[in-house]
């Protein structure tokens, strides 16, 4: 009887954006009012739009009634805006997409990214925007339309002080950021905090990290099926190889959205050959 392993293992740390890039897409980026017309969220490269792990910052800009703002890209926390102050106010991105809080137009005042009846947001696989966000002065204004599309080209992940983990998460998990870097483990299980930020798993819960949680086979050995602990803000990767020091090839499944809840499952099939699997966790678009 042949044996099978398997791995679990966090994505690699990909290079940085400059802080004043937008993120926006240089072709898609516009959005629409029926009273005021179109919407431009990436008017220049310096002050459009951009779209970082958990909020936005930058402007988008309107020929009929001017800027608006998404945010200053310093939420006080360090991670959201609490959009209880005019200056702690900005558009939050949340860990499954949805797209919260105020954008601010000195014209027009308050627009609301609402998620109940107009539920904004960005399609972590396609970076394309989606649902509409609310004016008092303006009514709906629909961030897809069926002449154009809005679509973020990335998300940025500001890492000032260059430990390989985002800024925002730290500030979100520790309070500070010299309280974690890239071979800290605050929890002492299997997983640096840096490969927790990696999976978005808790870095202070010993039974929150990136793991099989189970796995069985077909009768024939042609297929097994893995149930993996995963995280709503990040995608995934089921990979296969013939040897652990092999080359890793991606399977059929490509990069795809975790089920619902706290764990996914797949089935994978092969012949014979590949002996080995392993999950990475991928943020979003990077």
């Amino acid at each position: 009887m042949k044996t099978y392993f398997f791995l679990l293992l966090a994505s690699v740390t990909f290079p940085q954006l400059s802080r004043a890039q937008s993120t926006i897409s240089t072709t898609d980026r516009y959005i629409y009012s029926a009273n005021a017309g179109w919407i431009d969220l990436r008017p220049s490269a310096v002050d459009g739009v951009r779209v970082m792990e958990s909020y936005f910052s930058g402007y988008a800009y309107a020929a009929n009634f001017g800027w608006i703002s998404f945010g200053n890209g310093s939420p006080f926390n360090g991670y959201s805006y609490a959009n209880n102050t005019s200056t702690d106010c900005g558009v939050n991105l949340g860990s499954d997409g949805a797209l919260s809080g105020y954008a601010y137009a000195a014209n027009v005042g308050w627009i609301t990214f609402e998620p109940l009846y107009g539920q904004p947001r960005l399609n972590f696989v396609t970076g394309k925007f989606t649902g509409f966000i609310y004016s008092a002065n303006l009514g709906w204004i629909s961030l897809d339309t069926s002449f154009s599309d809005l679509v973020a080209s990335n998300i940025a992940y500001p890492d000032t002080d260059g430990d390989g983990i985002a800024d925002a998460w730290e500030m979100k998990r520790f309070g500070a950021l010299p309280l974690s870097n890239g071979s800290s483990n605050f929890d002492n299980d299997e997983q640096t905090d840096k490969a927790e930020y990696e999976a978005d798993t808790l870095p202070q819960d010993p039974n929150s990290l990136l793991r099989v949680i189970s796995h069985s086979y077909n009768l024939g050995y042609t297929q097994s099926t893995l149930q993996f602990s995963t995280s709503p803000s990040r995608l995934y990767r089921i990979e296969t190889s013939n040897s652990l020091l092999g080359t890793w090839t991606n399977s059929a499944f490509g990069t795809f959205t975790p089920d619902a809840g706290t764990f996914t499952t797949r089935t994978v099939n092969f012949t014979g050959a590949p002996q080995f699997f392993r999950a990475i966790a991928v943020r979003p678009l990077q």
